[in-house]
């Protein structure tokens, strides 16, 4: 019963991040964002994470005041992830701008010409009158021909600018605030299982796995009601017009709701560092230890490659939709026993033939794909997901427990989070 707490904190708090992480990308596009812009906010997140996780670790460590910083993380994050939706798409500066230009005498770079525009309409699903004719019957030589497409991306370039800029405030503060939630959980967690013997980090963090497998698919369900439900029902509102607006409400409920089992969380106490400078100082300068963060780089670099081109690619191979999330699932479902059996397996074979280990299954994970023609054939690969993740994650939070001073887990743990899903998760967006 100690650790029932933990076990449906990371249940709870992953079944949040499930809801709204996968379709963020999804979300930004329907607003009316570009490819490369969509690209630098997901850039601009585990930049924020590599920065602001250590800073959370080093706080709570000096001030010993780590479950007030989880529970303040959660609370301010559940409303500011939501403020996504209040965030007026393209299409409102559009629509606002292009009302000022109705009947103006434009040629296709945004010019005075002979013509008029009758009348301009952005709706898609609204003809627009080009000289009396409709779009189907101007000729291809016309002026005005693909004058909505030039005018958007030459005569104002920067519709999107407002759009983008607030999408960036968001997610920059919403990073730093979840920056600051799983390592100071995962740090504790360790803690807890030194405290009481026969515990294992990795049999408290497998319903965070279970988390993706159960609320994936409801989630998903979810905002396909809403898509047939708001085409019925137009509004004229951000937060109701936009398809993923229930994703983002849940993401808020579910959120609040794991300060329930944080409340009820053991927090490990220790004393606080003489110097947290200085025992930093000294771990840095160790060898051994620069070299497995450098393991841990290339981990998450590993994980976030997977992450960020994965279904590209298989959707480039003939993948249906259905067969992806099968994949999605599948890899959850293979870090389950991992994660259970982690602990036993690091006590046999040792911190460094697990990080091999988790290595060795990258290689021939990412050699599967390369060698990928049938699609199908991805399914077998991604229960190698269990060893790189299942079986290595909870050997990098036991290494970094048990290379930190007495009283700088969370520090330790921030950092490693901050290597992997910071500038580890950073790397792709290289590619």
């Amino acid at each position: 019963m100690k650790f029932l707490p933990v076990k449906l904190f990371y249940f709870i708090y992953f079944s949040s991040t499930t809801v709204f992480q996968p379709y963020l990308p999804l979300c930004m596009f329907e607003m009316g964002l570009s490819t490369f812009q969509v690209g630098v906010i997901r850039c601009i997140g585990p930049v924020t994470c590599f920065t602001a996780s250590p800073v959370w670790g080093l706080l709570g460590d000096k001030y010993r005041c780590h479950r007030a910083i989880m529970i303040l993380c959660v609370v301010v994050s559940s409303v500011s992830i939501p403020l996504l939706l209040f965030v007026p798409p393209v299409e409102y500066f559009e629509s606002r701008t292009f009302s000022g230009m109705n009947r103006q005498n434009l040629n296709n770079n945004g010019r005075a010409h002979h013509f008029q525009i009758q009348e301009v309409n952005i709706s898609n699903d609204d003809p627009v009158d080009f000289d009396g004719q409709v779009p189907d019957q101007v000729p291809s030589d016309h002026p005005t021909k693909g004058l909505r497409t030039e005018v958007n991306q030459e005569l104002f370039p920067s519709l999107s600018t407002v759009t983008f800029s607030l999408l960036v405030a968001i997610v920059i503060v919403s990073s730093t605030l979840l920056a600051g939630i799983i390592p100071l959980v995962d740090a504790n967690t360790v803690e807890l299982c030194k405290k009481y013997p026969g515990a294992t980090y990795g049999g408290q963090r497998w319903p965070g796995a279970l988390a993706v497998i159960v609320i994936s698919p409801f989630a998903g369900l979810l905002i396909d009601f809403y898509q047939h439900y708001e085409n019925k029902n137009v509004s004229d509102s951000f937060f109701l017009s936009n398809s993923y607006t229930p994703s983002f409400c849940l993401f808020s409920v579910l959120i609040l709701l794991s300060i329930i089992p944080l409340l009820k969380i053991e927090v490990v106490s220790k004393r606080a560092p003489r110097s947290i400078s200085k025992e930093l100082l000294a771990l840095l300068c160790d060898t051994d230890i620069i070299m497995t963060f450098v393991v841990i780089f290339v981990v998450g670099a590993c994980k976030g490659i997977v992450a960020a081109f994965l279904f590209i690619f298989l959707g480039e191979i003939g993948a249906s939709k259905t067969l992806m999330s099968l994949s999605l699932v599948l890899t959850c479902v293979a870090e389950v026993p991992c994660l259970m059996l982690a602990g036993k397996a690091i006590d046999i074979l040792g911190n460094d033939t697990v990080f091999c280990l988790g290595l060795l299954a990258y290689i021939v994970r990412f050699g599967g794909y390369s060698f990928l023609r049938n699609p199908w054939m991805v399914l077998p690969i991604e229960t190698l997901h269990g060893i790189c993740f299942g079986l290595l994650w909870p050997n990098c939070t036991e290494y970094a427990n048990g290379i930190a001073p007495e009283g700088m887990a969370a520090t330790l743990q921030s950092i490693m989070h901050a290597t992997k899903a910071g500038i580890g998760k950073c790397f792709r967006c290289t590619y």
